[in-house]
């Protein structure tokens, strides 16, 4: 069951392309951090990439909703809304090449099943934020948000259920599913929820800190990380029943995302002032591969293009960058 899941970083999104044609061109992405033209100056929240494509989205405040094509090479808007107000989108994520998600403020969840040539309002059951969603596959999908919000869907977002409301306030700021039946939820005061029941029941983990949690993701049921408020980096090599503290590359910037290759030896952590944290010693060191004091990186994806890891982060005044 599990091996027809994408495999996700919440807030940290992996996409491992599939294999695609051997003339298919790629943009010649340099060994260093680059900055790419997203042709907006709104904030940027999250971005993610169709697993086996180089299509890709990123989304933002006041309604930006933008779509690369090339592999992150060139960004186009991809949505108007008919509406007179403006939404202020958070998350996306995409499961399947034509399948894919966006929330944001005051509940709002978008739908495509088409790659985004159009996008269906979906009724979330609530009118708090959501920060975060993790699709599974086509038909089933998880958001996360404000005063406790966990919400479910398995059906393509034709009804989404409560899966847990009981933390009134609590806001969670991440997701992570490791199959259809277990995952995590991570966010303010330290908190790592834990199901194995598919939402029903969840189980409160010790995280050994009491600071934000925003980032999360596992490269399997026993190894994970997290990341947050000022640097926190945190890892678990038991499923969760222990977390530890790594040596962070920052004790100022928060870290809003991060995720490992699947090997579990290389992995990356964005954040505040544009940081990027850098591990090639599955955690044990963190350096800084990248910093920019004036743009601050919120979203992280990347694809594996024929043998090729691309990277991609997004984050303030509409900044997109890349790296290989």
């Amino acid at each position: 069951e599990m091996a027809c899941l994408r495999t996700t970083w919440s807030i940290i999104t992996i996409t491992l392309a599939c294999a695609l044609p051997c003339n298919t061109q790629f943009p010649r992405y340099t060994s260093t951090w680059f900055d790419l033209e997203s042709g907006t100056t709104d904030f940027l929240f999250d971005v993610d990439f169709i697993p086996g494509n180089v299509i890709g989205f990123a989304v933002g405040d006041n309604d930006v909703i933008l779509k690369s094509e090339d592999d992150g090479f060139s960004w186009a808007r991809n949505f108007d809304s008919p509406e007179p107000t403006s939404h202020q989108w958070r998350g996306v994520s995409f499961a399947t090449a034509s399948a894919g998600w966006i929330v944001g403020l005051r509940g709002r969840i978008l739908f495509t099943n088409d790659t985004g040539v159009n996008w269906h309002p979906q009724n979330s059951g609530i009118i708090d934020d959501l920060y975060r969603v993790e699709a599974l596959d086509g038909n089933e999908a998880w958001a996360v948000g404000d005063n406790g919000k966990i919400v479910y869907t398995g059906d393509a977002g034709q009804n989404w259920e409560l899966r847990k409301a009981k933390d009134v306030y609590q806001a969670y700021y991440g997701v992570h599913f490791l199959s259809r039946d277990e995952g995590y939820a991570v966010g303010v005061a330290g908190r790592i929820l834990h199901t194995t029941d598919r939402g029903l029941s969840w189980q409160l983990q010790f995280s050994t800190t009491d600071n934000w949690l925003e980032g999360i993701f596992f490269i399997n049921q026993t190894h994970g990380w997290i990341s947050g408020y000022k640097g926190l980096i945190i890892n678990t090599e038991d499923g969760g029943a222990t977390w530890v503290r790594q040596e962070s590359c920052t004790s100022e910037n928060d870290l809003h995302r991060i995720g490992m290759h699947p090997s579990g030896i290389w992995g990356w952590a964005v954040g505040e002032d544009g940081i990027v944290c850098y591990t090639a010693t599955r955690g044990r060191d963190w350096i800084v591969q990248r910093r920019d004091d004036g743009r601050g990186l919120y979203g992280l994806s990347y694809s594996v293009i024929q043998d090729t890891v691309v990277m991609f982060a997004s984050g303030e005044i509409g900044t997109i960058v890349g790296y290989n």
